[in-house]
């Protein structure tokens, strides 16, 4: 019986032997699938997240287009505005030099005609006291002299 049992024994362990052997082969498949699905997930996960980033950057991009456009024209809008304002200054800055030259030729222009009205002026009150001398000295001689002023 001794026999018999050391055979059950071997055949025993033979057949866990495969056992084991047909454990270990599922398990490597079994763990092979599980990876190869485990890459295929992570494929896919990375894809989506390389897409949703590559759609997050275009979004940013044009934010940032949209913001730059409109600094830009609002730049453009107060350089504007203050190019406007300069002008007008310098308009009014011309036009004040202009009325002040006017005044200047003006003047220069009269100067002439004040002095000739000077003169005249001038003349007519000489010629005014001459004949006042000549009254008052023809009116001297007719009534005699006069009486001394009393004090």
């Amino acid at each position: 019986m001794h026999t018999a049992d050391l055979a059950q024994h071997e055949l025993n362990r033979d057949q866990q032997h495969e056992l084991n052997q047909a454990q270990q082969e599922l398990n490597r498949d079994q763990q092979h699938e599980l990876n190869q699905a485990q890459h295929e997930l992570n494929r896919d996960q990375q894809h989506e997240l390389n897409q949703a980033q590559h759609e997050l950057n275009q979004a940013q991009q044009e934010l940032n287009r949209d913001q730059q456009h409109e600094l830009n024209q609002a730049q453009q809008e107060l350089n504007r505005d203050q190019q406007q304002e300069l002008n007008l200054a310098q308009q009014e800055r011309h036009m004040q030099l202009f009325l002040e030259d006017a005044d200047r030729a003006r003047e220069l222009d009269h100067a002439p005609l004040r002095r000739e009205e000077n003169a005249q002026t001038q003349a007519f009150h000489q010629a005014f006291l001459n004949t006042l001398g000549q009254l008052l000295g023809a009116m001297s001689s007719r009534h005699g002299p006069s009486p001394p002023a009393q004090d």
